[in-house]
């Protein structure tokens, strides 16, 4: 007698995704996890009926009471559910409409920016050759070392033939980086603006207040829902919910700090 499946495969399309979730998740759950974002007013809540995908192959617990209207009866025909409220049963393939995702849309990058005189927390110092011994020594002194740059500090130190260069906070007085040469001008900051919509960062040049880099992106707790009222209730109501906006808006900002890093 064959075991139950524990794990189903979703297909999405038209992304060629697939996924392997537990058997019993929602469907918008599972789109979430493949990393794409699609419309839901209501974060999953089965009330406003923009989280709507067609149903090609496979079988779903499709929750839907008709009297709510969210689905035409042309829509039902064509096999259209909500994401929200259909549990898959089985390996899935799904399309997911133009009208439910969320992209191909501009996002506004280019408002005014007053220059700033930065005042950063963090330091970096060159430390030339002959100065290693004396300033190394004063660091462990002055400042909290870690153990894994300790170690690091030593390898560069050793094959250094310029010098080396040190991130320090000046807030916490704790060694952060070390790198070798002397690279005094690359200290950089991010700004991040975190709309319910949309992020936006910003990549400055903390020696002199420059703008060097602009990205922005869908903010990926829309999945969650399109207004913060249903994202507090998403996090209220939902088995670590909190954890998974947290994650949502984190994984947004590390992509943005990515596709500015590679081009500086």
């Amino acid at each position: 007698m064959s075991e139950e499946k524990s794990e189903v495969t979703i297909t999405i399309q038209p992304y060629g995704k697939r996924i392997k979730v537990p058997k019993g998740i929602d469907l918008l759950e599972a789109i979430r996890r493949a990393g794409i974002v699609i419309r839901s007013v209501c974060g999953g809540m089965g009330k406003c009926g923009k989280c709507k995908v067609i149903l090609k192959s496979g079988q779903v617990d499709f929750q839907y009471n008709p009297e709510e209207k969210l689905l035409t009866p042309e829509e039902l025909d064509r096999k259209v559910i909500l994401a929200c409220i259909s549990r898959c049963l089985s390996d899935c393939e799904i399309f997911i409409p133009p009208e439910t995702r969320i992209e191909g849309q501009r996002i506004q990058t280019d408002a005014a920016i007053p220059k700033i005189s930065p005042e950063p927390i963090v330091e970096k110092i060159f430390i030339p050759k002959e100065a290693l011994i004396v300033e190394i020594q004063r660091i462990r002194q002055q400042y909290s070392v870690t153990e894994f740059l300790s170690s690091k500090l030593e390898e560069i130190v050793k094959r250094s033939t310029e010098g080396v260069t040190v991130t320090i906070s000046k807030q916490d007085k704790r060694l952060m980086d070390v790198e070798e040469g002397n690279t005094k001008n690359r200290l950089f900051g991010l700004a991040v603006d975190i709309g319910t919509t949309k992020i936006v960062s910003y990549l400055v040049d903390l020696t002199n207040g420059n703008r060097l880099s602009v990205a922005s992106e869908y903010n990926a707790q829309i999945a969650y829902g399109e207004d913060v009222v249903s994202r507090i209730s998403y996090a209220m109501e939902s088995k670590d919910g909190l954890g998974m906006l947290q994650k949502a808006v984190v994984d947004t900002i590390n992509l943005l700090v990515e596709e500015m890093a590679k081009k500086h």
